[in-house]
C-alpha cells in the first residue's frame, strides 16, 4: 500500500474529486495547509493599512491510500486535473504503508 500526499490549489479540489471518483477512489483526507512558494510573492494589508509580504498560500493537502498498482493511476489523474503551468501547482509525495487499520472492525489491511 501507498500513501499519496498532494498539496494542491483549492480552486482545483472539487475536479480532482471528480477525476478520483472515476478510478473509485473514493476515500480521501483533507487538511488546509500553508505552502512556502519560493516563486510567488502577495502583499496583504492588515490593520490600519500596513503591508507585509508573504509567499506562503493557502493549499489544500489530500490523503489516498491505494494500493500499489493503482499508484501511477491516482498520480496521473491528481497531476492532469491540478496542474495549470504556473509557479505553485503543487506536489505530490508517495509514502509506503506498512499496515492500515480500520477503527470500527479492527480489521487490518496488508499491502
Amino acid at each position: 500500500m501507498k500513501l499519496i500526499r498532494s498539496v494542491v490549489d483549492p480552486e482545483k479540489l472539487d475536479h480532482i474529486k471528480a477525476e478520483l471518483a472515476k478510478l473509485c477512489v473514493l476515500g480521501i483526507t483533507l487538511t488546509t495547509v500553508l505552502d512556502h512558494v519560493p516563486q510567488k510573492e502577495r502583499t496583504l494589508v492588515v490593520w490600519r493599512a500596513r503591508r507585509f509580504t508573504s509567499r506562503f498560500f493557502e493549499r489544500v493537502e489530500i490523503d489516498v491510500t491505494v494500493q500499489d498498482e493503482d499508484v501511477d493511476a491516482v498520480v496521473d489523474v491528481i497531476m492532469a486535473a491540478a496542474r495549470t503551468g504556473d509557479f505553485g501547482d503543487g506536489h505530490v509525495s508517495i509514502i509506503p504503508v506498512e499496515h492500515r487499520y480500520v477503527i470500527r472492525t479492527g480489521a487490518r489491511e496488508v499491502s
